[in-house]
């Protein structure tokens, strides 16, 4: 999932999708909403995996991923691992944290929290603390620092090749549906192994 540093996505229509360009100029749709019930987020989830047997790219399984998660969390930041960094690559949720995070790179040896996902395999939830999250990262959240975060590691190939951050402004007893988020990065694990291996059948 190695993408140019300088990344343009190709989902020009995804309604309040924070799309970047080369020039800098984005697209802020900020989305309020309310917590759906389990019923109706597994519901949606259910027609989230239809779309990702069929997607054609890469960029078009983490705007689904991306989508998705913005339903149940505030902010949803998506990073590509490469060579020990993070490298920001898309978001939802609109704000000084999206706004910043095109091109961003973060080494994970200066991020635990990233780290510890990518080291673990598995979601990560905590409460906030600029400790964990690194400097880098702590800083796209000035000005509105959340209560909970969580990362949760997309892996395709066997390795991890992607991370999704997301987190709640308020403090509730749990971070929510997270059994339910990490399915869905498994499955858009899966996607990007099928357009993988679609390629390979193509090649002479």
């Amino acid at each position: 999932l190695t993408q140019p540093l300088r990344y343009v996505s190709i989902l020009s229509h995804s309604a309040g999708m924070t799309l970047f360009n080369d020039s800098g100029e984005i697209d802020l749709e900020k989305a309020e909403h309310t917590l759906p019930t389990i019923e109706n987020f597994e519901h949606g989830l259910k027609l989230a995996y239809e779309e990702l047997v069929h997607v054609k790219h890469r960029d078009e399984v983490v705007a689904v991923l991306l989508r998705e998660y913005s339903l149940v969390v505030d902010h949803a930041l998506f990073f590509v691992i490469a060579e020990g960094r993070a490298i920001g690559l898309m978001g939802r949720g609109g704000g000084s944290a999206t706004e910043a995070l095109l091109g961003l790179e973060i080494r994970l040896e200066q991020s635990p929290l990233l780290r510890q996902a990518v080291e673990k395999r598995e979601p990560v939830v905590q409460l906030f603390s600029p400790e964990a999250l690194g400097a880098e990262l702590a800083a796209l959240l000035k000005g509105g620092a959340p209560k909970q975060v969580a990362v949760f590691p997309l892996m395709a190939g066997g390795n991890v090749v992607g991370l999704l951050y997301a987190d709640k402004q308020q403090l509730t007893d749990a971070f929510p549906y997270v059994d339910l988020l990490q399915k869905l990065a498994a499955k858009g694990g899966m996607a990007i192994d099928m357009l993988i291996l679609r390629k390979k059948i193509l090649e002479l």
